[in-house]
């Protein structure tokens, strides 16, 4: 038996010295005494433990997401809400000690990690990112291997819905990566077959039990992220979500023919509970002491039959994460490879670039997990909160915003920016600021910002004109990829630019030449030529048309009165 601890994903991309952050704290109530995910681990511990019988014949199968995110909330965390609030989480130490009961349990017994988040390996394959579906089935087995520090089946590969196709499995092909198969028995083309049968071009497969898998699905999947996921439609802790599969099983233990083996693989996404679980494993330990089955360890060779085709079912493609979905997250990585490309290794650092950007490009397995098979808008939801928290941290790497606008009192006076680094971890960086009108910069060369930190940029640039205008820094990689959002920068300047100086000197020489002009004008006026008796008429002091008048006619003298004497004469002023 296939014994799956698997949950839907909660955590947000994060970089090391981040507070955790979840979606919803669903998890706190799974761990804690009572929950779904406590309870598998303690029926585990109390009906099969290490060096049972039971044990023998079963095979524990982790999602290493769900083991890193109870590591990390063990830690403390927070819950962001949709409206972007931010809480305490809760359950840190109930995830500390189902983490314990998981390493202890799990401890020498068969364990088979599941690719990382549960990811949809044929969706990944079949939109064209097969390294997406390497690096799942590598990063599932690296951290969970790290974690529960005990050997695994590392080259067991269980897919989700025990179904695969030829281009999937030719992704994944080689013998250290991939060296036997558990698919569902509708998964290969000679229908009805059970145990272990050889695949055309590929590793043997052990087949599952479809009428045992069949009682074993839950009919009511969660609508959203990390609601409870079980069996039961009253989602309430009972042995009646696992009946069915102790009733199909009681049914092939009692009517098998000779030997042939039952192999039960419930849905990575198990709806039982700990009543449930434990009821279940009850009842096989029961048939196991009547003598009805006989638990053996789980195995993927010794195959008699020819090689037989794999056959991936229509009703399985169409349940599929969307292929938009894929090449979404596949662009969200490139992002994360372009800000990579600026990080700089320091030796002394106590964090280093894989330390940031590994966990980043796992975290983009999230959006097109298995869990979210046949349900797109909670896939879709899953990827816009990753590209917005993505988002947020390319949105440290920015020039920051000075409180006030700059001013330059000369046309070459420098501008002082300060260029934040929010990641932990050193960026070499360019930065851009588009020339306007008013303002032209020069080339600036590449800085460097320490981990966490700021530095202080000296920008030579030369004034064209007076007044205030808007400037746009951004940060770039080297090779011209932006990081940050672009910042608006308000300049304001009082000195004179290189044309308005010329135009300054044009107009005051102008103004120059125009006065000089003025005077020597009125210096001829002044100095006309002397008086010539000669002249003709209308030249000289004298009457005549053109000169001045004479004297008498230029000062008449008043009548005199009728009657009055002699008068002295007087001038008009």
């Amino acid at each position: 038996m296939l014994y799956p601890i698997v949950d839907v994903p909660h955590r947000l991309p994060g970089v090391p010295g981040e507070t955790t952050t979840l979606t919803d704290d669903d998890l706190s109530r799974s761990f804690a005494p009572g929950g779904r995910l406590d309870g598998l681990v303690g029926a585990l511990t109390q009906r099969a433990p290490v060096g049972s019988t039971l044990r023998t014949g079963l095979c524990v199968a982790v999602d290493p997401d769900l083991l890193q995110t109870a590591q990390a909330m063990a830690d403390g965390y927070q819950i962001r809400a949709p409206d972007g609030t931010v809480t305490p989480g809760t359950g840190a130490d109930a995830a500390r000690t189902w983490l314990a009961g998981v390493v202890a349990a799990l401890r020498g017994g068969c364990v088979v990690a599941l690719p990382f988040a549960d990811a949809d390996l044929v969706a990944l394959t079949r939109s064209g990112d097969e390294d997406a579906a390497v690096r799942a089935v590598e990063a599932g087995r690296e951290v969970a291997g790290d974690i529960l520090d005990t050997p695994l089946q590392n080259t067991l590969l269980w897919p989700a819905d025990g179904v695969i196709d030829d281009e999937t499995l030719s992704a994944l092909a080689g013998p250290e990566r991939l060296g036997g198969l558990v698919l569902a028995s509708d998964a290969v083309s000679q229908a009805g077959r059970t145990g272990v049968v050889s695949i055309e071009n590929g590793p043997d497969a052990a087949l599952a039990d479809d009428l045992l898998t069949s009682a074993a699905s839950s009919t009511d999947a969660p609508t959203t992220p990390g609601a409870p996921v079980t069996s039961s439609p009253a989602a309430v802790s009972t042995p009646l979500s696992t009946q069915d599969v102790i009733g199909a099983l009681g049914f092939r233990a009692t009517s098998s023919s000779g030997q042939a083996p039952i192999l039960l693989a419930p849905p990575h996404l198990w709806g039982a509970e700990g009543v449930g679980a434990d009821a279940l494993l009850s009842a096989i330990s029961l048939m196991a002491d009547r003598g009805l089955l006989a638990p053996r360890a789980l195995t993927t060779s010794g195959a008699t039959t020819r090689p037989t085709a794999l056959l991936y079912p229509i009703g399985a493609g169409a349940q599929e994460v969307p292929a938009a979905l894929v090449d979404r997250t596949r662009a969200l990585v490139g992002d994360i490879d372009a800000v990579a490309t600026a990080a700089v290794a320091d030796p002394g650092a106590d964090v280093t670039p894989d330390d940031v950007f590994v966990p980043l490009r796992r975290a983009m397995l999230r959006p097109v997990s298995a869990s979210w098979r046949g349900r797109p808008a909670l896939a879709a939801r899953s990827a816009d909160l990753a590209s917005a928290r993505l988002d947020e941290l390319r949105g440290t790497v920015r020039v920051l915003e000075p409180p006030g606008p700059y001013s330059l009192g000369t046309s070459d006076a420098p501008l002082l920016m300060t260029v934040s680094n929010g990641l932990p971890v050193a960026l070499d960086v360019r930065i851009v600021i588009a020339s306007t009108a008013g303002l032209q910069v020069a080339p600036i060369p590449d800085q460097r910002i320490p981990p966490l930190g700021r530095i202080q940029v000296r920008v030579s640039a030369q004034v064209v004109r007076a007044g205030q205008f808007a400037v746009d820094a951004i940060v770039q990689t080297p090779r011209g990829d932006d990081l940050g959002p672009p910042t608006r920068l308000q300049v304001r300047s009082t000195a004179y630019g290189t044309v308005t100086v010329w135009l300054t000197v044009i107009a005051g020489a102008l103004l120059v030449l125009l006065v000089i002009r003025r005077i020597v004008r009125r210096a001829r006026d002044r100095s006309g030529p002397p008086d010539d008796p000669s002249d003709g008429p209308g030249d000289g002091p004298g009457p005549g048309p053109g000169g001045p008048p004479a004297p008498e006619e230029r000062w008449p003298s008043p009548p005199e009165p009728a009657g009055t004497g002699p008068t002295v004469p007087m001038r008009t002023e």
